[in-house]
């Protein structure tokens, strides 16, 4: 289950090939790479140096180098330097871009998108490296053939249909509709004074269960859930230049403005100020 509010909104642009590639350094030791989020597109991801902390739906890996993570469309994740901060490498494209009329398309990356079948979060298996790899080396010379990058591509998606397809796998729709009246009560008054104790008493379930049942759909906490979401309304609210931090933290129902820069800093790898102080160095470079 996820809430369309952790949904990221940021265009991408893919280029020629229809692929984006990243390549990210983060030294510092547990520091926010990248916070809790979903997206339609499908991604890859390779740990050169260091480690990532990475949560993957409602599991926690810890990825490091020699593997390859797998973020299958509209799949909940975010991710966390390990002890010696992390350099990592990052695959983006959206599958639909490369389905066409060929049967083996049609047949296979239809099945991811349709959330019938999926891959499996982490893999080490050679072939999956080995394809991994060359896809990335194609993507890191700027001289190289768009059309070159696309068959490594199809090479990767074969090693991945070959030795990580999960299948069945129940779509994410197909969830309880008690749960989703909870969580989209939680969506629309997530800045309000919530607590586990008053949504089991409102919606008639055992507390017990119900925190077992969140932390199984959503992979958090009721407590941490709602702190994201009032972490991510913050960072919306601080590109609003007229209003100040204390105004901010009391609008995402923080009462009290040091523990909400506290958990923003946690969250984000940089304070309130410190935020806003790099969006408008951005703003100047444009």
């Amino acid at each position: 289950m996820r809430a369309d509010i952790l949904k990221e909104l940021d265009p991408i642009t893919y280029g020629k090939s229809g692929i984006k590639f990243l390549s990210e350094s983060t030294p510092q030791a547990n520091a926010c790479c990248f916070p809790l989020h979903w997206h339609e597109r499908m991604e890859i991801l390779r740990v050169l140096e260091g480690s990532l902390e990475l949560r993957l739906g409602n599991e926690t890996y810890l990825l490091e180098p020699g593997k390859v993570a797998i973020v299958d469309p509209r799949q909940l994740h975010g991710g966390f330097t390990g002890d010696d901060g992390v350099e990592h490498q990052t695959l983006m494209f959206d599958i639909a871009a490369f389905l066409n009329d060929t049967p083996a398309t049609k047949q296979y990356l239809q099945a991811l998108l349709d959330e019938t079948t999926a891959f499996c979060d982490i893999t080490d298996h050679p072939d999956v490296v080995a394809a991994t790899d060359a896809l990335i080396n194609v993507m890191q010379n700027p001289d190289a053939q768009p059309l070159v990058a696309i068959g490594e591509l199809y090479r990767l998606f074969g090693a991945l249909w070959e030795h990580c397809t999960i299948t069945p796998r129940t779509p994410h729709h197909d969830q309880d509709e008690k749960f989703s009246r909870v969580l989209d009560h939680i969506n629309n008054h997530y800045t309000d004074r919530l607590s586990a104790s008053e949504l089991c008493q409102q919606f008639n379930y055992s507390e017990a269960y119900f925190c077992r049942l969140f932390k199984k759909r959503t992979g958090l906490t009721v407590t941490n859930y709602i702190r994201i979401l009032r972490l991510e309304l913050a960072q919306r609210l601080l590109k609003q230049d007229e209003l100040d931090i204390n105004t901010i933290a009391a609008r995402c129902g923080f009462a009290d403005t040091a523990y909400f820069c506290n958990c923003f800093h946690r969250q984000f790898n940089r304070t309130p100020t410190e935020f806003r102080r790099q969006l408008a160095e951005t703003a100047k470079q444009l």
